[in-house]
Order: structure tokens, then sequence, then C-alpha cells
């Protein structure tokens, strides 16, 4: 069994209560009777029993954080960014994964609920708004990477447009005109933002829009190599100079497959990715992206809900965010032939 609170009393020769109050700093205590017992604490090896205290005290030291894909690079990315303000302030962690589904966001939200957690962090969830906002009532929650309308639920969110505009103007400037899209997941809003910021640029350059040179994708790497089995099935003289993909990761998958078929990039077909995981930089080439600052974005929506958890707390969240451009290796300018 354990070190226990009343082992912590006995040895430093104070009263359970006043172990009590120096463990949850609550009431007065002198100071040499603090120093007293957080030497007992260290000497016993003490570890507090946080379920014990967060059912005594209806609170904890814990916040969810809800992703679509735990596997996903970016996630990780911003998970970073998150516990990095979060232990700074004393509290931990707890990540899940949702895989896309509304039922299983549900259920970790509940989770987290029943758990006494303090808070949650969602990051691009499926749950449609009403019904986060309906959570929002009962638990403090900020959302993440999802555009959000309703002022009354905390949002960290960047309009991606822009940002997918600065990939597609990099290969037109480099001569590229038939420019393929690889899509992210369907009615997902950021695959719709960065397909807006896609199609408004070549509209911009007068560069016709071709629908077969969208190719379907769903975020995921195995996305990225099936796009490139379906260039394959193009005619030569209709097959895309560069490429366009709305993640990273179906960026790379692209690239892989490219390899596997003798294809080279850039020499082949140019490719630009989305997010700036870290692979992107150590890949062979490395690869030429849009950044998203997902670091960034968790500090912030960690600063935003503590907060909300004690709005005297008064934490910037920082500058606004914005996309940018990071060239690396997997683009070159289109030759003549």
């Amino acid at each position: 069994m354990g070190t226990t609170i009343k082992d912590i009393a006995e040895k430093a020769q104070v009263s359970i209560m006043t172990v009590s109050r120096v463990m949850n700093n609550s009431g007065y205590v002198a100071e040499a009777t603090r120093e007293k017992v957080m030497k007992a604490v260290q000497e016993l090896n003490y570890q507090p029993n946080l379920l014990a205290r967060s059912l005594i005290n209806r609170k904890s030291s814990f916040v969810y954080v809800i992703v679509p894909d735990i596997s996903n690079p970016f996630y990780a990315d911003l998970t970073k960014g998150v516990e990095s303000v979060a232990h700074q302030e004393g509290y931990h962690i707890i990540l899940s994964s949702a895989y896309w589904n509304v039922a299983m966001e549900c259920g970790h939200i509940e989770a987290a609920r029943g758990r006494m957690a303090e808070g949650i962090i969602l990051v691009l969830p499926k749950l449609p708004e009403k019904e986060i906002l309906a959570y929002s009532r009962n638990i403090p929650l900020v959302v993440v990477d999802k555009h959000i309308v309703s002022p009354r639920i905390a949002n960290i969110y960047i309009e991606q447009d822009h940002g997918a505009g600065l990939g597609v103007e990099h290969l037109i400037a480099l001569g590229h005109r038939r420019i393929a899209f690889l899509s992210g997941t369907k009615n997902i809003y950021n695959s719709q933002a960065r397909f807006r910021g896609y199609r408004t640029t070549l509209e911009k350059h007068d560069i016709p829009f071709d629908q077969k040179l969208v190719f379907p994708g769903d975020f995921s790497f195995v996305s990225g190599t099936a796009a490139f089995e379906h260039f394959l099935t193009l005619p030569q003289t209709r097959r895309p100079t560069a490429l366009f993909a709305a993640s990273d990761l179906m960026a790379l998958g692209f690239m892989r497959s490219a390899y596997q078929h003798h294809f080279r990039v850039p020499d082949d077909i140019s490719v630009v990715g989305f997010d700036d995981i870290s692979l992107a930089s150590i890949t062979n080439p490395p690869l030429t992206t849009v950044r998203h600052p997902y670091i960034e974005m968790g500090r912030d929506a960690m600063k935003l809900l503590l907060n909300k958890l004690d709005p005297e707390k008064h934490l910037s969240t920082g500058d606004k965010l914005f996309n940018t451009f990071v060239e690396r290796e997997t683009t070159k300018p289109l030759t003549a032939g």
C-alpha cells in the first residue's frame, strides 16, 4: 500500500488537516510547518491520489484534447503547443482520437465530464455547431481548426483560402498551368477553404479550372498514393505538371507512389503540400509546403481555455496567426517540351 496523508502527518508531527491544507494550498499554515510537511512528502515519496482529490474538490488538473486522428503528425504538433502552456499552469493532458466520428466525439466529451476534467480542447470536430454549443454550456470548451459562426463558442481558427493561394501562386510563378488539386475529406470546412484558395488563384491568373484535375482524398497518406494511381490513368498530354495537396500526408503519399513508378519529384512533377508537419522537412526531397501553425494554435487554445477557467488570468493569445509559405525542394520551373 502506498504512502498516505496519515503517514505524512505522523512523520511531520502535525495533524492530517494541516497536511491537507498544505497539499491543497488552502487555509493558513505557518511557513515552518509547511516546510516540515513538504520535507516529509519528499522523504516518503508521496504520490497524491488525483482522482480522490477531484472527488473531494469537484475539480481535477486534467484537460481533454480530442483530435480526429492521433496518428496524424500535425495533431501531435498541436498537442505539443497545448502541453507547453498546460504544464506551466499545473495541468495534465488526456489525448483522445475520435476518428472523424460524431458518436466517438460525444463519447469522449461525456467521459471528460464524467471524470471531472477542467475543460476540453476539441480539434476539427465533426459535431454540428449547435451540439458543440450545448456541450459548452456544461463544461469549458475551446474549438480548434473548425470554422465557427457562433460568438458564444471559444474558437481558434485561421481562414485557409489565402494560405492555399500561396502554394498555387508559387507553382504558377514557376510556369505551371496544369495544376492538380488533391482534396481533403468532403464536407470538412478546411478542405473546402483550401479548394477555394486553389480555384480562386487559378481564376486570378486566367487559368481555366478543370474538374478532371481535382483528385479525391481524405487527408491521409493512403489517399495520396491512390491519387497518383489516378494521375496515371490520365492521358499523358492531359496530365498535370504540378500538384497542390490539401495536406502534407497526402503529398507524401503521392510522392511515395510516384517514386515507386519511377517518376521523379520535382523533375517529372512538382508537388506542394499543406501543414508543414515535421516529416515534411526530412523527406527526400524535402517537401515544399504551406505552414499551418499548429503549435501556436495549440498554445493559444490552452490560453483561451485557461481564461475561461479563471477570467482573472487574462492570458494573451498572441498575434493573429497566418499560413506561411515554406519553399524546399519538391518544385521547379516548368521546362518547355
